[in-house]
Order: C-alpha cells, then sequence, then structure tokens
C-alpha cells in the first residue's frame, strides 16, 4: 500500500481530518476509533480508500490497528515537563517469552508518548527465583524516583509472598504507583490493593478442560510447579468449573504439583494414577512433560492428551505441537500502559482487575477429532 496518498484525495482527506483531530486531541491517547465501516459510511468511500488512510497514520506511530479489536490512538502530544519515567521490575525478563513481548509492546509506545521506561539490567537476566535481585532493583528505582512501577511478582520460591509483600510496601511507602503485570502478590481469593492486568486465568482454566470435554475426555488432570503464582489456582478453578458443569466430579488426587522433568513422577502418573488428560499451568511446564513422556515411549496424544498457556514459539515445534491458550500480548502492553497513565491522572480510582480473554489455539498434542 502506498505511503504517498498524493494519488488519492479521498485518502488524504481522511488522514488530514484524523492527523488534526489526534494532534489536536480531539481523539485522545487510547481512544477507539470509528470502524472502518462506519468511516465509510461518513466519507461515502470504499474501504480500500479508508485504509490506505489508516495504513499512513499507522505507519507514522499514530494509530494501532488489531484484526477483530480495531484502530486506536497510540500517539500522545509530548511535553517535556510532563515526561514520566517508568521502572519495569520482571523477574526473568530475559528468559519469560510472554513478558518480553508485553514490554517490548509497552517500549514501542513510549517513543511516541510522554514516558520513558527503564528496564532494569540487573532484573533482565536474574532468575525468576532471585528474588534477592528483584528487591534490590526495586530500591534502585524508589533512588531513582520513578514516577511509576509495573511488577511482574516473584514466584515459585516458598517466600516469595513475603518478598512481594515486602517490595509492594516500599514502593508504596515512596509513594510510587504499581501495575501488576499478569498476576496479584496474594493467593487467589485475596485481593491486593494494586491495579492488575492480565488474563481472564478462569476462563482460561475453563476454555483447556472444556476442549478435552468436547473430546470425550472424562477425567482431566492439572499439574503446576510448587509456588506457582496466584494465576495457577485460577485456572484450577476454571477447569473444575467446567468440569462440574458437564457433571463429572473432580477428585483432589487429580490436581498435581511437582517436577515435570522427574521422569519416575510422571511416569507414576500415568501407570499408577491414570493420568490420560492433563492441563499443565503453563507451556513450559507441558514441554518439560512432553520430554519427559517421549523419553518414557509414552506417545502424545494416544496416550496422553496435553494443553499449556501462553502459546510460546516453542509450542508448536515440539514433536507433539502443543494445544495451548494464547495470550494477547500486544493488548496486555497497551493496557498496562493505560492503566498506568490513569491511575497517574485520578489515583484515588477504585483498584481494577483489567482482563482480556485468552484464546484457544489447538494443535496435535490433544488430537484433532473426537475419540
Amino acid at each position: 500500500m502506498r505511503d504517498d496518498l498524493a494519488r488519492n484525495s479521498r485518502s488524504k482527506k481522511i488522514y488530514d481530518y484524523f492527523l488534526r483531530a489526534i494532534k489536536e486531541n480531539r481523539f485522545k491517547y487510547g481512544q477507539k476509533l470509528p470502524t472502518e465501516a462506519e468511516l465509510c459510511k461518513h466519507f461515502k468511500v470504499s474501504r480500500p480508500t479508508v485504509a490506505r488512510a489508516m495504513f499512513k497514520l499507522k505507519k507514522e506511530s499514530l494509530i494501532e490497528r488489531k484484526a477483530g479489536i480495531g484502530s486506536y490512538v497510540v500517539w500522545k502530544q509530548r511535553n517535556v515537563k510532563e515526561d514520566k519515567k517508568f521502572g519495569l521490575l520482571i523477574p526473568g525478563l530475559r528468559d519469560t517469552e510472554i513478558f518480553q513481548g508485553i514490554c517490548a509492546q509497552m517500549a514501542s509506545l513510549s517513543r511516541d508518548n510522554s514516558f520513558t521506561l527503564i528496564w532494569g539490567g540487573a532484573i533482565a537476566t536474574a532468575s525468576v527465583y532471585d528474588s534477592l535481585v528483584t528487591e534490590q532493583v526495586c530500591e534502585q528505582y524508589i533512588d531513582q524516583k520513578v514516577d511509576g512501577i509495573f511488577f511482574a511478582p516473584c514466584e515459585l520460591t516458598p517466600s516469595m509472598r513475603k518478598v512481594n509483600l515486602r517490595i509492594t510496601e516500599k514502593l508504596r511507602r515512596a509513594g510510587i504507583p504499581i501495575v501488576l503485570i499478569d498476576r496479584d502478590i496474594v493467593p487467589f481469593p485475596e485481593r491486593s490493593g494494586y491495579d492488575i492486568v492480565g488474563i481472564d486465568n478462569f476462563q482460561a482454566g475453563y476454555l483447556a478442560a472444556n476442549h478435552l470435554l468436547k473430546l470425550n475426555s472424562r477425567r482431566i488432570d492439572f499439574f503446576s510447579r510448587p509456588n506457582s503464582a496466584p494465576t495457577v489456582s485460577m485456572r484450577i478453578r476454571g477447569y473444575m468449573a467446567a468440569l462440574i458443569e458437564a457433571g463429572i466430579k473432580p477428585e483432589e488426587d487429580w490436581v498435581h504439583s511437582g517436577n515435570p522433568d522427574d521422569q519416575e513422577y510422571i511416569k507414576s502418573l500415568i501407570s499408577e494414577k491414570g493420568v490420560t488428560c492433563l492441563i499443565c499451568a503453563n507451556d513450559v511446564t507441558a514441554g518439560a512433560i512432553l520430554h519427559s513422556l517421549d523419553e518414557l515411549g509414552i506417545r502424545v496424544p494416544q496416550n496422553v492428551r496435553i494443553i499449556g498457556y501462553d502459546n510460546i514459539k516453542a509450542a508448536e515445534h515440539l514433536r507433539s505441537p502443543l494445544t495451548t491458550l494464547r495470550q494477547p500480548i500486544e493488548e496486555l502492553g497497551i493496557l498496562a500502559i493505560q492503566t498506568m497513565l490513569s491511575r497517574l491522572d485520578n489515583p484515588a480510582i477504585p483498584v481494577r482487575n483489567i482482563l482480556l480473554n485468552a484464546t484457544l489455539v489447538i494443535r496435535k498434542s490433544c488430537g484433532f477429532g473426537l475419540s
């Protein structure tokens, strides 16, 4: 599609209209634009004419366009005096694909809006288990007087709750707003006093179980690592709700917590406990279990069906490509920024759960048809 609209005066008219409206703040940052159908009707033009104008606006980083969602403004008038500085407190960022995508989207928005992001080299290279580094980076952000923190709470350690509470308390005392990414700092159904941006994990658990139920599975188990984040508890509740709705009473020993690399343990789940369908807390755990099953000579999906969460890049390249739940990464990044900016504009607004739906991606690990 051509960048130059000179040969299409109707497209240029639409482009000029939105350029002025956005720069004059008549269409504000984060505001959704009318649909292409609505613009066609308003300007009395064809869809390609509208699309050319929208393409140029997107190329100039004035708007974003997402299939199934629409177009919205991502440009905000820059005022040096109003520039904000936000810190990313994301343990294991370097090795966590989902958070990499969310933070990359946030960084792309910073280029055209009045804020900067501090990545924190130590936190990017730290392990998800390294709570000491996380606290140290938090203190550095406080010393730098950042205007807000995006925090993915620590997990997979017995001390994670105490660490997360210490970190958020330090930030609260420093008067620094927090937006939690993906999960809360307290176990479900408790609720902290901070905004959360993530997916609806209850819905995600329900979707995974419902898919297996449609494949005529009657026993469905759930697997996670010890000390997993509160999001896992919510997925378990969603999975159980789907079973109960189908008239199946889930047993306590259908929910497992252990090391997915422990082949003897995985073998016992299959041979002794009778596991045939397994929902895993995330794709990394599912991938480890798939490897263990492969080493044990247990076939997927013929002997065991597997589902994960996150739709990481490796999921479709496993020996048994993984059925999984995709997180809307770019949309989560946009919502995280919008949530922080609105919190700064109005600190008194109620604490919010800002949740998007995950979508099921069906691959070979569950089979493709009804059994």
